[in-house]
């Protein structure tokens, strides 16, 4: 009786640790499906304050006062040449 109940026991708690392992997800967040404005950047000005990617979700503050944001952009442009604020929305990679 007493070996049964050990083997009833350890099965159990078999069971509790297999179920209780973390399962790794991941995944790859490319950004290819993400839309553009006629600009061809998002900077948050529709005040939405986030865009998601994939699994991914990115956080974004619009200031309409100061027309200004922080947090996360994208953008389609690649000028790489141009410094300065004129050149705020291209990728400084060029692609």
């Amino acid at each position: 009786m007493r070996k049964s109940v050990l083997i009833i026991l350890v099965l159990l708690l078999g069971i509790v640790i297999t179920s209780c392992e973390k399962k790794e997800v991941r995944s790859i967040i490319d950004f290819e499906d993400l839309q553009f404005e006629e600009d061809g950047y998002w900077n948050g000005s529709d005040g939405s304050g986030k865009f998601i990617s994939g699994n991914g979700e990115f956080v974004n503050r619009y200031d309409t006062e100061w027309q200004s944001w922080s947090g996360f952009a994208y953008t389609n442009h690649t000028d790489n040449v141009t410094y300065g604020l004129e050149n705020e929305y291209s990728s400084i990679a060029g692609s």
